[in-house]
């Protein structure tokens, strides 16, 4: 009988050790905006990898808060608030492969008390009286400018103290222009937009995105607030020019509790008025270093607007 061997070959098992596909990798996230201030659009761009080649999602958001953006790229403009509760905000991106998420913080530091206007990048500060926030410094915004014989109560006009050209570009190297801003009418602070007397005015009128056109209650608003809370002259009563008027400026004056007398004690509200007077057509321009005119949204005949008057 023929012998037969039977070989033996042993099955052998070996382990496998999945690898999970490997999430995007982050490399950091950079703000491409040196100076920031409230208003400002700052550029942010997240550095990522994915070995995989997946496409990526972005999703970006400020202060873990509402989503600011879902778009497939890796930067971003983002326009920083106005508001001066915060100095800071985390901007967040999150990074998607479709099945993985990681996500990195970036915090952005915001100037307090400042915004800029993007119309034209002036930069302005603001400070909090109350509950309102307002502008410490005139509006600079000026898209055309006239010669005191040029005016109407129909049309927008502009006008820079004692300068009598049409050139902006000349008028903004003007020291008055420089000092004290734009004089507006009426129809231009309001650019044409309904009167009002709410609070808020709800009037954008001339200024920045993200302000407005103060009604003649908001301003009696804070005229109240200084006067209940000490800002008289010797810290009572209702003389509170001298916590509104700059430091510097004025008209010199001998009597006690005059804006222009003592000024380095003026201002502690931090409003900061300047005496950059007025413009009233016909009579040209008037009293610049003894007056300071501020317009309200609110209309009390044809023939004009409530104002506040300093001097």
């Amino acid at each position: 009988m023929k012998k037969i061997t039977i070989l033996l070959i042993p099955l052998i098992f070996i382990a496998i050790a999945c690898e999970k596909n490997r999430a995007p990798q982050i490399a950091s996230i950079e703000s491409l905006t040196e100076i920031i201030v409230g208003g400002s659009e700052v550029i942010l761009k997240v550095n990522t990898s994915d070995e995989n080649g997946d496409a990526l999602t972005y999703n970006w958001s400020a202060n873990g808060g509402e989503i600011i953006s879902t778009i497939t790229s890796d930067s971003l403009v983002w326009k920083a608030p106005t508001s001066i509760s915060e100095d800071s905000y985390t901007i967040t991106a999150e990074v998607s492969d479709g099945e993985l998420i990681v996500e990195d913080e970036l915090l952005v530091s915001v100037e307090g008390g400042k915004f800029i206007d993007l119309r034209d990048d002036n930069i302005y500060e603001f400070v909090q009286i109350g509950e309102q926030a307002w502008m410490a410094e005139n509006l600079a915004y000026l898209p055309s400018v006239s010669p005191s014989s040029d005016g109407s109560e129909e049309n927008s006009y502009y006008y820079v103290y004692d300068y009598e050209g049409t050139s902006v570009d000349a008028a903004k190297q003007n020291s008055n222009y420089i000092k004290y801003g734009t004089l507006y009418n009426w129809t231009a602070a309001m650019n044409r937009e309904s009167s009002s007397n709410l609070v808020p005015s709800g009037v954008q009128g001339i200024c920045p995105d993200g302000w407005h056109i103060p009604s003649d209650a908001e301003w009696t608003l804070l005229t109240d607030h200084l006067i209940n809370n000490g800002y008289g002259f010797e810290g009572n009563g209702n003389d509170i020019a001298k916590s509104l008027a700059s430091t510097s400026g004025w008209t010199i004056s001998h009597y006690a509790g005059n804006v222009g007398n003592d000024q380095t004690s003026n201002n502690d509200s931090g409003f900061n008025a300047l005496p950059g007077s007025y413009f009233h057509y016909p009579v040209r321009f008037s009293s610049v270093g003894c007056d300071a005119n501020f317009w309200s949204s609110t209309e009390y005949s044809w023939q004009g607007a409530y104002n506040r008057h300093m001097s």
